[in-house]
């Protein structure tokens, strides 16, 4: 902020200009000054407010994603595993149906050469 001393009042007056050059504030030096460090204090404050909050925010943001992000993870594992156990099942019963396919087979071989044996004897 720029200031500019006015002498054409009695006693003479110090004004704080705005970036534009306009007068916001006009008094003594010492009640500009004040004003001044108040406002800068004020400025500093809410920047200060601002940067937490958004700290703040940004942190509880992170932490809900990571607990998202866990649960979906476990969801995640939970289904993995159970496909898992679900594709064991599946080749278990595939396979003791290979298995259960191959005994009847061989019991049918088996017949087959005992009545091959048998009636070879006979």
């Amino acid at each position: 902020m720029n200031g500019k001393w006015d002498h054409s009042t009695k006693p003479s007056t110090y004004k704080l200009l705005d970036k534009g050059g306009k007068v916001f504030y006009s008094g003594s030096f010492k009640d500009c000054m004040e004003k001044q460090k108040k406002m800068n204090e004020e400025i500093n404050s809410d920047i200060y407010f601002t940067r937490g909050y958004e700290k703040g925010f940004s942190d509880a943001q992170e932490s809900l994603s990571r607990k998202m992000s866990k649960v979906i993870m476990d969801d995640h594992d939970a289904g993995y595993d159970q496909g898992v156990k679900d594709c064991y099942k599946i080749l278990k019963d595939q396979l003791d149906g290979m298995i259960d396919g191959c005994r009847f087979q061989d019991e049918y071989a088996l017949k087959l050469v005992k009545e091959k044996l048998f009636n070879n004897e006979s």
